[in-house]
């Protein structure tokens, strides 16, 4: 009834899955807590599928992929290991359908390395390696468990006799653990036995039997078993009855490694007829046969309607997945004409915005543009009235040096007549004095000419610092544009020496001899 209830359950959550039922990730703990329930009980067949049945059903009302998929998984371990191997695969299938379909890459491994140990029962090499490098290809996605990846390849070369590709894959096992692999060490024994290397076969297994003595019991079926084999092939009958018995009392109080039953009860069957026990040689015959002919035999009609079932799954799911590629094109194409809409009214708008900008733009460029115009106007405007303004106020100045030049000129002659027709007396030489004392006209044209161009002797003293008060003026005079004969006459120098000057202010400038001293001024 168990058994019933439990393929009901995978079928309904095959169905569920593949109607759409979506994957999330919720609360798990009371599922964890039945599983690891049904765990503790795997030696007592019908109370660990009841309590992994109702991890099921918990994680199948939370949603819970991950959880379906475990306990699918345990689901087929308890069928393995109680020898059920057609119920085991049914689950490992519906486990495969929901991995691949939600793409689990660790819980996949686990449903594959499941499917190629099953395969490897029924001597499906093709099938068993298949499953075996899907287990190896996750493992390197993920960079996890490879070395165990390696190792169930290896256990399957060992099988079927490949010894040397056995031991490839068990050396990729060792170079990928630091630390030392007692599993490969086990391995290597049984291919040590294959290679009639008794010594070597016995150093490796003893290592291997005290450290799962002391860590994994249940991997002492496998380590029993091959200790077995060497004690056989060394002669050692009893040895080897003990070892192989040990492997099966593990077997019964664990219920693991059930699938190495078979062999046992046939090895043991073999030795006691050797030794003269036909009794005992032929109950363990009679138990090899039994479990040889439920579930061994391939040819029957059982194991193949259990693959003829294989066959039906996978055309389901190939008709399932045609149909899921058929509603993904379908909603591919209502998503691409939606977007295509969308992108339409996009363009639409998009277009508009750009003219709305575009006209907004042109608008601003022609006001701007307007703007700049007026301020150019404005600009030139102010500049052509400063310029007029200080036009004028460069002429008074300069008709101001002037007057002083023709008023120096008239007190010049008027002394002049004095001293030739006025006799000599005291008056006429206080006059005389009077008319010749200078006044200081340059400090007030000095002062009038600071007020027109405000800043000038500072952009000179700026960049030439060494020019002194004297060329300073000489400089004020250039910028006036007056003459060399008139600013001898201001400055009471001869023409020769205003020409000696301006030698010297154009080198203390440092104007060549093509620059124009009078354009150099007159842009300061």
């Amino acid at each position: 009834m168990n058994r019933c209830y439990k393929t009901i359950q995978c079928v309904l959550v095959l169905t569920l899955f593949f109607c759409g039922y979506k994957a999330q990730a919720k609360d798990s703990v009371l599922g964890d807590q039945y599983l690891i329930k049904g765990r503790q009980l795997e030696g007592k067949y019908d109370s660990a599928v009841y309590w992994t049945g109702l991890a099921l059903a918990y994680f199948e009302t939370q949603a819970d992929t991950a959880g379906i998929l475990k306990s699918l998984l345990q689901v087929a371990d308890i069928e393995k290991n109680d020898g059920n191997y057609y119920d085991s695969f049914e689950n490992l299938w519906n486990a495969q359908l929901l991995a691949d379909r939600f793409r689990d890459d660790q819980l996949s491994r686990q449903v594959h390395r499941e499917l190629g140990l099953l395969n490897s029962y029924f001597d499906r090499t093709e099938d068993s390696f298949t499953h075996y490098f899907k287990v190896l290809a996750l493992a390197k996605k993920s960079k996890h468990n490879v070395s165990s990846a390696y190792h169930a390849i290896a256990a399957r070369y060992i099988d079927i006799g490949d010894l040397d590709m056995a031991s490839t894959y068990l050396d990729s096992c060792e170079l990928l653990k630091q630390k030392t692999n007692y599993f490969v060490k086990a391995r290597r024994g049984l291919i040590a036995i294959k290679r009639q290397q008794y010594d070597l076969a016995e150093k490796l297994l003893s290592q291997a039997k005290r450290h799962f003595e002391k860590s994994r019991v249940t991997y002492l079926v496998v380590v029993d078993t091959y200790w077995g084999d060497l004690k056989r092939e060394q002669g050692q009958k009893q040895e080897a009855i003990k070892a192989y018995e040990n492997a099966l009392e593990i077997i019964r109080m664990y219920k693991t490694h059930t699938d190495y039953e078979y062999d046992l009860y046939r090895k043991l069957a073999a030795l006691f007829y050797e030794l003269g026990n036909g009794g005992k040689a032929y109950d363990y015959l009679l138990k090899s046969k039994e479990i040889g002919d439920r579930l061994f035999n391939v040819k029957t009609d059982h194991a193949q309607s259990l693959f003829d079932m294989k066959n039906k799954y996978q055309d389901k799911v190939k008709e399932q997945e045609a149909e899921l590629k058929e509603r993904e094109i379908e909603i591919a194409q209502n998503q691409q004409e939606y977007f295509n809409l969308q992108l339409s009214f996009a363009l639409v708008f998009l277009f508009m915005v750009v003219i709305v900008l575009f006209v907004k733009g042109r608008s601003q460029i022609k006001k701007h543009r307007v703007e700049k115009a007026h301020n150019k106007q404005m600009a030139e405007a102010e500049r052509e009235k400063l310029e007029a303004i200080n036009e004028v106020k460069n002429k008074e100045l300069t008709s101001f040096a002037l007057q002083l030049i023709e008023k120096e000129t008239k007190i010049s002659e008027l002394v002049s007549y004095i001293k030739d027709n006025v006799p000599d007396s005291k008056e006429k030489q206080r006059t005389i004095d009077q008319s010749t004392q200078k006044s200081d006209f340059w400090e007030e044209f000095n002062a009038r000419f600071t007020q027109v161009h405000t800043g000038f002797y500072k952009k000179l003293l700026e960049s030439y610092p060494n020019l002194t008060p004297t060329e300073l003026k000489h400089c004020a005079l250039v910028k006036l544009k007056f003459s060399s004969k008139e600013m001898a006459h201001l400055l009471n120098i001869s023409v020769g020496s205003i020409h000696i000057a301006r030698h010297r202010l154009r080198k203390k400038l440092d104007l060549n001899r093509e620059d124009n001293l009078e354009t150099f001024i007159a842009s300061i």
